[in-house]
């Protein structure tokens, strides 16, 4: 069975990504291991960096990993998502982990 067969337009939502980078950060703390940030980089370039409308400085809710699918972004008066919150704080932070 191949993990294709679970990919939608919903697969990959940004809050999800942004906790998972945290726990990265705090799993490395405990134990330093080169693959974590190895995961790391590969969520922080392909997802967090892409949950961001570079024309609007909006953000998008998913970031789907469906061949054919778009990302939605948010607009300033509506759409306020939990991944607007996430998202600010993400971009934010992106010289938290770039020495260790």
């Amino acid at each position: 069975r191949t993990i294709s067969r679970h990919i939608t337009k919903q697969t990959c939502e940004s809050c999800n990504t942004y906790n998972m980078l945290k726990l990265t950060r705090h799993l490395y703390g405990l134990r330093p291991r080169a693959a974590l940030f190895d995961y790391y980089e590969r969520a922080h370039i392909n997802h967090i960096l892409a949950h961001q409308d570079p024309s609007t400085g909006m953000f998008a809710y998913m970031v789907p990993l469906m061949s054919g699918s778009a990302r939605r972004f948010s607009r300033p008066f509506d759409g306020f998502w939990c991944c607007v919150g996430s998202g600010m704080e993400s971009h934010a932070k992106h010289g938290d982990s770039i020495w260790w």
